[in-house]
């Protein structure tokens, strides 16, 4: 897939993101989700499925909400690539 015509487009299940990146991501998520859980007082909080978009610099977008905040993180290109399938 080329980066131009991935742009608009959902890519997460097509792309490769190195794993200290993607350790990152959802330590990140748990930690805001135990915000939300404390700050809220409730036992549960939705986190919704994972998006990733590619920009048109090369960076990868990943971008996700828990329980209604937005959460994205930009992704160098050199830390992610296309899947080979």
């Amino acid at each position: 897939m080329k980066i131009e015509d991935a742009t608009s487009q959902d890519v997460f299940r097509k792309v490769r993101i190195k794993a200290p990146i993607m350790e990152a991501w959802i330590n990140s998520l748990a930690e805001i989700a135990v915000s939300l859980r404390l700050k809220n007082q409730v036992k549960v909080v939705d986190i919704e499925q994972d998006q990733a978009f590619v920009k048109k610099t090369g960076d990868l977008m990943m971008a996700t909400s828990v329980n209604g905040e937005p959460v994205r993180m930009v992704i160098p290109s050199e830390m992610w690539s296309f899947s080979d399938n």
